[in-house]
């Protein structure tokens, strides 16, 4: 890519990434596949690239969400996050967005809660629909992403329209969904190793009454040195505020309103910003200065952007209040537990955070990090290196099997608990109360470890193997007619029931350790019968979920894949029908 420009780079990389996922729906290429194939394509890659990086969603919550499809009101996906609703239409391939693309995306908070509108729409869409009507105090953020301009005239009125508080609206045209793509590259940047702010004509206090063991200063800075400082550093400022760049709300547009017509009042009007560093010093010889290690914002990330945005001469007549906490230094302050973690975790109480960052830094994370780069990826050619990834925005190598520390943690919940806790509700695989499932995951007998036994691990990676070669398997079935496509952990649980009627425990981990060592039952080049033997499990799984999913929707008529993914009562039905149905002799062996 040598000699482009950055928009012909970008370009290039939407292109690979749409080509990849056209490739699974059955394109040779781009130039091959439809407009609304590759609308779906364009979507898949900013919910996978960057939207799952600050929200909490998998593969096959994506692929649930997509609700494109006749009758589907102009939304295109759709996903749920306990009050918060994040709603997207995608336009891929025209030359431009305009004004009537922008009203009727204004629109929609107003239409899906009107009964007329709602029953226009697809049953799947209708009853998530229904859902967020359910909802007491729902917070929708509405995100139009295109590949192209949107006209000046559109801009205009998208600035200057009216917003409900609970409403958030995004508009990514291409120079806006490449810089939120770059932004998610340097998130896999260090957090800035020292800034430095200039005091002169600033105020500032030290703390040193407090009670606890943290210093912390408070200091204020003009709108046009957070501007500087935005620029130099970018999103590593907001490596511990995991968010997503919230758009246009009513809270932005009174913030952007102030910055340009009442600057002086901006710091009586504004919560300021709070920030955490592992050492301060504050010298006062020619310069007053203040330098802080490892600096990080950990709320207020939007006070920052949004200034940082602004083309006015007057941010120097804006001042913002910073709140500064002398938190944990070294190992302390990278592993995400004690004072860091709860600062982040109660001073964003309102914005999306993806709790699993909290733990990626635990000791027993980096022992999983270790041991899995002795470890390959054999479910099919070319074999390649696994690489473990326990951060979402960590560099990843190229030429390695990526395996992140959701997709282990899901598919061994699901394999060896149940499929339907975890979807929709992946926090409680990140909670480490009595309450949550992190150390039944990642831990021993419930309890915390910092190193899991070496069998523990190979039970892990083998259960994931088998998520992979799961699907494998169904990539080339037509959901319509195989439904359990979008069932792919219930089909992974369904496999893990079926080991358990024809083997121990013992004898299962022992098949787990073969298929991560060899990939013996998982494939051919190594031994074809015994892939065979083992795809009857996966067959015989992915066919008991079609039944059942067939006999609900002719009960119940509009079956809605999304509540029975998550109904502990369809799990019970399924895995009582093994337990009564499928006698161990049916089963072929494995060993």
């Amino acid at each position: 890519m040598k000699g482009l420009k950055k928009t012909e780079i970008f370009d290039e990389v939407i292109k690979n990434h749409m080509e990849s996922h056209l490739e699974e729906m059955g394109f040779p290429n781009i130039d091959k596949a439809d407009p609304k194939s590759k609308g779906i394509a364009f979507l898949k890659f900013y919910l996978k690239e960057i939207f799952s990086q600050f929200v909490e969603v998998d593969e096959e919550e994506i692929e649930t969400g997509i609700v494109d499809k006749k009758n589907d009101l102009g939304i295109d996906f759709i996903h749920i996050i306990d009050d918060k609703v994040f709603i997207f239409q995608s336009k891929y391939g025209k030359s431009s967005v305009g004004k009537e693309h922008l009203q009727h995306f204004v629109d929609l908070p107003k239409l899906i809660f009107n009964d007329t509108y709602i029953e226009k729409s697809h049953s799947e869409l209708k009853a998530i629909l229904k859902q967020i009507r359910k909802i007491k105090y729902p917070i929708l953020q509405l995100n139009l992403i295109t590949n192209k301009k949107i006209d000046q005239e559109t801009i205009s009125l998208y600035e200057n329209m009216q917003v409900e508080e609970n409403v958030i609206y995004n508009i990514l045209s291409h120079t806006q969904l490449r810089q939120e793509y770059a932004n998610v590259q340097s998130l896999d940047y260090l957090p800035p190793s020292e800034v430095i702010f200039n005091l002169g004509n600033e105020d500032y206090m030290e703390l040193n009454n407090l009670e606890a063991d943290f210093p912390s200063i408070l200091i204020t800075q003009k709108g046009s040195k957070l501007q500087q400082l935005y620029n130099l550093h970018k999103e590593s400022l907001f490596n511990y505020n995991i968010r997503l760049w919230l758009g246009k709300n009513a809270v932005n547009k009174g913030m952007i309103e102030t910055i340009q017509n009442e600057p002086d009042k901006f710091f009586y009007y504004n919560n300021g910003v709070t920030a955490v560093c592992e050492d301060y010093s504050l010298t006062e010889n020619k310069e007053k200065l203040l330098k802080c290690k490892n600096f990080q914002i950990i709320n207020g990330a939007q006070t920052v952007t949004t200034i940082a945005k602004q083309n006015t001469p007057n941010l120097s007549e804006l001042k913002v209040l910073i709140k500064i906490i002398w938190g944990e230094g070294g190992k302390k302050a990278k592993s995400f537990t004690g004072l860091n973690e709860n600062v982040v975790k109660y001073s964003n109480s309102q914005t999306v955070i993806n709790v699993s960052d909290f733990r990626s830094n635990d000791p027993v994370q980096l022992s999983i990090e270790k041991f899995s780069k002795n470890l390959k990826f054999t479910n099919h050619s070319p074999f390649k290196g696994v690489f473990y990834k326990r951060k979402r925005r960590k560099e990843l190598p190229k030429g390695n099997k990526v395996i992140s520390m959701q997709d282990i943690g899901k598919a061994y919940y699901s394999f060896n608990f149940n499929p339907h806790e975890l979807n929709g509700n992946m926090n409680s695989l990140w909670d480490i109360s009595n309450k949550g499932l992190y150390y039944q995951v990642f831990g021993v007998n419930g309890e915390s470890v910092d190193i899991l036994p070496h069998e523990r691990i190979f039970e892990m990676f083998g259960i994931y193997y088998i998520y992979e070669y799961i699907k494998d398997k169904l990539k080339i079935r037509d959901k319509g007619d195989f439904p359990s496509v979008l069932f792919k952990y219930h089909v992974l649980w369904g496999v893990g029931r079926l080991l358990q009627k024809k083997y121990k425990g013992n004898e299962i981990l022992e098949i787990l350790k073969l298929i991560v060592e060899k990939g013996c039952y998982v494939n051919k080049t190594t031994d074809e019968k015994k892939e065979v033997n083992f795809s009857s499990y996966v067959e015989r799984s992915s066919r008991t979920l079609n039944y059942f999913i067939k006999i609900k929707k002719e009960d119940v008529g509009a079956f809605t894949i999304r509540n029975y993914q998550r109904s502990e009562k369809f799990t019970k039905e399924i895995s009582l029908y093994i337990e009564e149905m499928i006698p161990p002799s049916e089963l072929p062996d494995l060993i």
